[in-house]
């Protein structure tokens, strides 16, 4: 089972835009991976879907969490 739950704000290992996590699939009974289902919106405005491994993602802190200075 993965740490992810929908709405979660994630990026991939690598970099790359922020994103929400739409759907994740636990079933790892076919030998795959969890996979998690994210959307997001590119620079343009255009949106775009994509599935991802979950060892491929990382959650994103929330900003403005932090203690003030």
């Amino acid at each position: 089972m993965s740490n992810f739950e929908k709405g979660d704000l994630v990026v991939l290992n690598s970099g790359g835009p922020l994103m929400t996590v739409r759907d994740v699939d636990n079933d790892t009974s076919d030998g795959y991976s969890v996979q998690v289902r994210c959307d997001w919106f590119d620079k343009a405005g255009q949106h775009h879907t994509a599935t991802f491994n979950a060892e491929m993602i990382e959650k994103e802190p929330r900003r403005g969490t932090g203690s003030p200075l």
